[in-house]
């Protein structure tokens, strides 16, 4: 997804915690190589869920309310540019 839309957020979430909670205490490369918010999660017993939830909405608020400048959206701003 960031391959084309390098700014979109994105958020890794490790879900199953309540089959084994010591998984919580591992450090996992990929969200620090990605630079990616990461949480456990447990839909069974509801762990951490209403905070992602909370987390997505309020980063895609952001990223909606403060887009990053793109050669797309210069093409789009140009291509609803009347003054041509």
């Amino acid at each position: 997804m960031r391959r084309f839309c390098p700014h979109i957020p994105c958020m890794l979430i490790a879900n199953k915690i309540d089959v084994n909670y010591d998984v919580t205490n591992r450090q996992f490369a990929f969200a620090s190589k990605y630079n990616l918010p990461f949480h456990f999660v447990s839909a069974a017993d509801g762990t951490n869920v209403v905070r992602i939830f909370e987390d997505m909405v309020r980063m895609g608020k952001e990223y909606k309310l403060n887009p990053p400048r793109s050669f797309e959206s210069d093409v789009m701003d140009l291509l609803d540019d009347d003054t041509w």
